[in-house]
């Protein structure tokens, strides 16, 4: 999923073979996990400067589970750093009288209701356009397999009740122009709608392709536009 991935440089020229065929391309930037926090932000900024001529939008993930360290960028005092130097980058990096890129930031839904208060008043100090949520999670609750307690976080459908209810509550928290992309636990056209009547803006989608292959979105779009027709 990116982390780990071959790096920015081959990051960038991956994007440039795909560029000319016009797709809206999201880029998800991290840190490294050798990076100390207090200076995570530099690799968020030097990523961003990097893939900048070949994203569409870019999302600060700081919610992976599997980085050691990573989701602590969710405190206060380092996320409004990390959020103003990316807005700072991306001014920056614009055209002249172009507005920046997107910048939105993908949060963890781990968090406690204090912490997500937190995590959204240092966002709004923030350069952001939107939030993504969520990643995957380290809870367990309702799973069966006997390898349940191994490390790592879980994604797929366990974890699509918790992204409703998130979603839901940072709709009504956050400023309505932010887009919200809601991910995690999307199979078929049902479980998006569920997302987006909860008030994403955007969806997507992970595991459902390693169970639904390359066809899954398709699958998934004709299923909304179904849907959208009985209403």
């Amino acid at each position: 999923m990116g982390f780990p991935s071959a790096g920015a440089a081959r990051v960038r020229a991956n994007l440039a073979r795909w560029r000319r065929l016009g797709i809206p391309v999201g880029v998800n930037v991290g840190k490294n996990k050798d990076t100390p926090l207090d200076r995570a932000w530099e690799d968020y900024v030097r990523a961003l400067e990097v893939l900048y001529p070949y994203g569409d939008y870019f999302v600060a993930n700081i919610s992976s589970p599997n980085t050691v360290g990573l989701r602590d960028l969710h405190a206060e005092s380092l996320l409004v750093e990390l959020g103003q130097a990316l807005a700072a980058k991306a001014r920056a990096l614009a055209p002249a009288g172009a507005a920046p890129k997107p910048l939105l930031l993908k949060l963890s839904p781990d968090l406690t209701p204090a912490q997500l208060d937190g995590t959204l008043a240092a966002a709004r100090q923030g350069g952001w356009s939107g939030l993504v949520l969520g990643n995957t999670t380290v809870g367990r609750d309702g799973l069966r397999d006997p390898n349940r307690a191994a490390p790592g976080g879980v994604s797929g459908r366990p974890i699509l009740a918790r992204t409703v209810e998130l979603i839901g509550e940072l709709r009504r928290a956050v400023p309505r122009d932010w887009v919200l992309i809601g991910v995690g636990g999307i199979f078929d056209a049902d479980d998006a709608l569920r997302l987006l009547r909860a008030g994403a803006d955007l969806v997507q989608a992970y595991t459902g392709f390693v169970y639904g292959g390359p066809a899954f979105a398709g699958r998934v779009a004709r299923g909304l536009v179904r849907r959208s027709a009985e209403c």
